[in-house]
């Protein structure tokens, strides 16, 4: 057994390609972002499988419906896709707070109600 660093975990220990896989896909997951990083990873492996000169034409004719407005609803709806996805992270951030807010609320009403000290719930 090697000894621990102050962060509990043994020096010299080796973290192999199928831990640090599982790491980043279990952080993923618990933070909602499973599906864009399993959608960007299919296009990175398809982009690296193809041809060089195949992956430059899909990036000129990606350009070029850029320019002639003819992927402008995917870039829109891309767009607002992330807008969505910041808005919904605003509106847990404020609702939590308000959350926290009315708990400690009623805790001081509570506590004004009797005449022990009141255990807190908060973890």
């Amino acid at each position: 057994m090697g000894k621990r660093n102050g962060k509990g975990r043994q020096q010299g220990h080796v973290v192999t390609w199928a831990q640090a896989w599982r790491d980043v896909m279990q952080s993923a997951m618990a933070r909602g972002l499973l599906i864009p990083i399993t959608i960007s990873i299919v296009l990175m492996i398809a982009a690296w499988r193809m041809p060089g000169e195949d992956v430059s034409s899909v990036a000129f004719s990606i350009i070029g419906g850029l320019k002639d407005h003819s992927l402008v609803g995917w870039a829109l709806c891309v767009l607002l896709a992330v807008a969505w996805n910041w808005h919904a992270r605003v509106m847990r951030r404020c609702f939590s707070a308000e959350a926290q807010r009315i708990g400690n609320e009623k805790t001081k009403y509570q506590q004004k109600q009797t005449a022990r000290e009141l255990g807190s719930s908060d973890k």
